[in-house]
């Protein structure tokens, strides 16, 4: 596995105002595909640079092939009213940018990263969710897999993965019965089988 790029770890301090302002007034409604999405940003930013296939594992990580591109987190994420003030948390991997011969520097990334991502989020608050959902679905790499996550209050949830809901929640078969998991609950998940 890729080890962290220490300091290519970016937070929201140091993304640009215009996202900020946009990540700031994401309705709660949309808060969970909004998530997903930044791993869509990512995939379309890399896409932009390179040909090859990523992919997505659920809640939060971008692959190439078995390896660790990405792995983002929402920190802070607190809400008074309908809207809230959210931290976003990018660690970009070391053989990331190796693998992305076109790149002059990880600033253009991010530039270009923010760019895509803020569109995608101006469209989810205009109610655009399905298309992202179906991106999505295309580029999940946990489909038909059996998965144990962990939460982040310290539950286990384990059960075939079924796909996404429009919200973004992970659809699970569970002891014959159809379970829902928010992203933004998870702690961890893993592979159980295959």
């Amino acid at each position: 596995m890729s080890k962290p790029l220490g300091s290519y770890v970016v937070s929201i301090n140091r993304l640009s105002k215009n996202l900020l302002k946009i990540l700031m007034v994401i309705p709660k409604s949309c808060l969970s595909i909004a998530y997903l999405c930044i791993g869509l940003a990512l995939i379309r930013s890399v896409n932009e640079c390179r040909d090859g296939y990523l992919s997505l594992r659920w809640p939060n990580e971008v692959l190439c092939g078995e390896s660790l591109m990405f792995k983002y987190t929402l920190d802070d994420v607190r809400f008074s009213n309908d809207y809230g003030e959210i931290t976003l948390t990018l660690i970009i991997y070391e053989d990331t940018l190796a693998s992305i011969p076109n790149l002059r520097d990880v600033q253009e990334f991010i530039a270009r990263f923010e760019l895509i991502l803020s569109n995608i989020l101006n469209d989810l608050r205009e109610g655009l969710r399905f298309k992202y959902i179906q991106e999505y679905m295309r580029n999940l790499t946990l489909l038909g897999e059996e998965v144990l996550i962990i939460l982040r209050d310290g539950s286990k949830i384990s059960g075939e993965v079924l796909g996404l809901k429009l919200d973004g929640s992970l659809v699970l078969l569970r002891n014959n019965k159809v379970e829902y998991v928010d992203p933004l609950k998870v702690k961890s998940i893993e592979t159980i089988w295959p």
